[in-house]
């Protein structure tokens, strides 16, 4: 199991590293199948805050201050609210939810609240990202919605989300620690995680360095389209079962 892991967070940072998306999500599903969601959510969010600081690092000339202070806003002012008053939402609705929402943003017209790159998008990319993750342990299919189509620099785009998505893994960690049970992985097993993820975020940065802005996003959107299917047809698996 240990080298299972490792190599999950080695493949899922690089992927991280090279679009800023979708390796979470994949390495949540690995969590979850040996974890219970509450111990699973802790540890993704361990595993994805060195991933998120790693890559940060990297890239770090390429941050866009303004858009993290406005989503980190946003992120606390909810995290305020719902730390004393949680409304906790079933997989099945919360599935179906992210799903359907990140699909339906394809077909209506973006706008400047839709957009991580301006203080309106990104204090809402704060609030509902963070939303979802403590109501029901993830939410970044919904960050994602946010910077895709950002009319940015490729390397600003995936160090600047990074640097937000460690903001909110930070908040997710305090909120779901307490609810966790005991974590049943050996020090073998965590340093294999932190190894193949830092090794990930190499990788993926050196392929983002080659990659051209035209095929960034092209992937990108078609990455976030998947995600999106998948959400939705998750959620409905779980309506059914």
């Amino acid at each position: 199991m240990e080298s299972l892991l490792a190599i999950a967070a080695l493949g899922t940072a690089t992927l991280s590293g090279v679009f800023g998306m979708a390796g979470g999500l994949l390495l949540f599903g690995v969590y979850t199948a040996i974890l219970p969601v509450a111990s699973a959510v802790v540890v993704h969010s361990g595993t994805q805050l060195l991933s998120n600081v790693s890559r940060v690092a990297v890239q770090r000339r390429w941050v866009m201050g303004g858009p993290v202070a406005w989503f980190a806003g946003g992120a606390l002012a909810v995290y305020a609210a719902l730390a004393w008053w949680l409304p906790r939402v079933e997989p099945a609705v919360l599935f179906t939810l992210l799903g359907a929402s990140v699909l339906g943003s394809f077909l209506v017209p973006r706008r400047a609240w839709m957009d991580a790159s301006r203080p309106e998008g990104a204090v809402v990319a704060g609030a509902v990202t963070t939303a979802a993750q403590l109501t029901g342990g993830v939410g970044g299919p919904l960050m994602d919605v946010f910077w895709v189509g950002v009319d940015a620099d490729r390397r600003a785009v995936v160090a600047t989300k990074a640097l937000t998505q460690a903001v909110a893994h930070v908040l997710r960690i305090a909120f779901w620690a307490p609810l966790a049970a005991g974590i049943d992985l050996g020090a073998g097993a965590l340093l294999g995680i932190a190894a193949g993820t830092l090794l990930g975020t190499a990788l993926g940065s050196a392929i983002l360095d080659r990659l051209g802005e035209r095929d960034f996003r092209r992937w990108t959107r078609g990455i976030v389209v998947v995600l999106g299917l998948g959400y939705l047809a998750w959620g409905l698996v779980l309506w059914a079962a």
